[in-house]
C-alpha cells in the first residue's frame, strides 16, 4: 500500500500548500504528463482487460452449464462459480496445486496446445461418495486414489472437458478430448514453467462441503482466436447465433402448420337451370384433357401440376413439376 498516506505526510502536504512552498501549477502539469507503468517480466500479460472479460462470460455458462449435470449425475445440489480469472506462469500455477491431485490434460481441435482442467482431491472424493450413495459424512485425508475412484474420476473429468465445446461454440467449433490424467504436479512438464497461461479458479459447494476447480489454458492455445474474444466480436457472434437459432424455431413451428390443399380437376360453365337438374350419372364436359394435368391450390394458390392416381387404394395425386412463375403471371 505505498500510495497511501501518512497522517504525518497528509500534515506536511497541508502545511506546504498553504505557506505556498508547493506551487499547485507544477503539480497539475506533473500530474499530467505520461508516466511509466511497471512491467514484471516474469508474469507478462498477453490478454486484455477486454478479452479477460469475455473469458470470464465464456465460463460463467460453463459453470452454470456443468453445475446442473453434475447437480444430475449425483441426485445433489452441486454449485459452480468464478472465485479468480488471472495471467499467470505455468510454474506458479503448479506450486500453488496440493499434491496429490486430479490433473486432466486436454487437447481441443483445432485449437493448438494441452489445457489442464484439475480437480481438488476432495472435490473428487465427494463426488464418488455421493455417486455411490453416500452422504459425505465421512472425511477423507489426502492420499493415492484407488482404481476404482480413478475410473470413476475420468469419467467426471470427461463430462467436464467434453462440455467446454457447448460455450466455446460462439468463438470455434472446438472438440475437446482427454488425452491423461496425472496425480502428481511437481513431474508435470506439459508446459515450460514460464509460459504465460490464462488460470480460471471455480469455487465448488457440494452441500455444506467448499472445494476448488482449476482450468489452466495456455496463451498459446487461445492465441489464434484472441482477435475473437473481444467483447465486441463477441457479442456480434452471439447474435449471429441468436437469430440462427431464432430463424430454426420458427422453421420448426412453421413445418408443423396444417394447411388447405384442393385439385382442379377443370372448369366449366353451366346455367342455372342446368345445376338445379343435375342428377346421378349426368357428365360435365371440363376444359381439359385426361392426358393434362391438374393444378393443386395450397391456400387458393396455384402451386404444382399434379397427376390423378390410386395409392393404398385411396384416390391419390403425384406432383409432376412446379406451376412456379406461371402461377405469379397468372394472379
Amino acid at each position: 500500500m505505498k500510495n497511501v498516506l501518512s497522517q504525518d505526510e497528509i500534515d506536511s502536504l497541508i502545511n506546504a500548500l498553504s505557506t505556498g512552498q508547493l506551487d499547485t501549477e507544477s503539480v497539475e502539469i506533473e500530474a499530467s504528463r505520461p508516466h511509466a507503468k511497471v512491467y514484471d517480466f516474469r508474469r507478462p500479460n498477453k490478454l486484455t482487460k477486454d478479452q479477460m472479460q469475455t473469458l470470464r462470460g465464456i465460463h460463467e455458462n460453463y459453470a452454470r452449464i456443468v453445475s446442473n449435470i453434475l447437480s444430475n449425475q449425483v441426485r445433489n445440489n452441486v454449485k459452480l462459480t468464478i472465485a479468480s480469472i488471472e495471467q499467470v506462469t505455468f510454474g506458479e500455477y503448479i506450486r500453488s496445486i496440493p499434491n496429490p491431485t486430479i490433473m486432466g490434460m486436454f487437447t481441443a481441435e483445432p485449437l493448438d496446445g494441452i489445457s489442464i482442467l484439475e480437480l481438488n482431491p476432495a472435490f473428487c472424493f465427494n463426488m464418488i461418495d455421493l455417486y455411490f450413495g453416500g452422504a459425505m459424512t465421512h472425511r477423507f485425508n489426502v492420499r493415492e486414489f484407488t482404481d476404482i475412484e480413478m475410473i470413476m474420476t475420468k469419467e467426471i473429468l470427461k463430462s467436464m472437458i467434453e462440455n467446454l465445446r457447448s460455450v466455446w461454440s460462439d468463438v470455434i467449433e472446438m472438440a475437446p478430448v482427454l488425452e491423461a490424467v496425472e496425480t502428481n504436479p511437481l513431474l508435470q512438464q506439459a508446459l515450460p514453467h514460464n509460459e504465460t497461461v490464462v488460470l480460471m479458479t471455480f469455487k465448488v459447494q457440494i452441500l455444506e462441503e467448499n472445494t476448488f476447480i482449476n482450468l489452466c489454458i495456455p496463451y498459446r492455445t487461445i492465441e489464434r482466436v484472441s482477435d475473437e474474444l473481444h467483447a465486441k466480436n463477441y457479442d456480434i457472434m452471439k447474435s449471429r447465433k441468436t437469430l440462427n437459432e431464432y430463424r430454426e424455431d420458427i422453421e420448426a413451428v412453421l413445418n408443423r402448420v396444417k394447411v388447405d390443399m384442393r385439385v382442379l380437376l377443370g372448369k366449366t360453365h353451366i346455367t342455372v337451370n342446368d345445376f338445379v337438374e343435375l342428377d346421378v350419372g349426368d357428365i360435365l364436359e371440363l376444359d381439359t384433357r385426361l392426358s393434362q394435368p391438374m393444378k393443386l391450390f395450397v391456400e387458393n394458390k396455384p402451386k404444382f401440376y399434379v397427376q390423378p392416381g390410386l395409392y393404398n387404394n385411396r384416390l391419390s395425386v403425384q406432383v409432376v413439376s412446379d406451376i412456379g412463375k406461371e402461377a405469379e403471371e397468372d394472379e
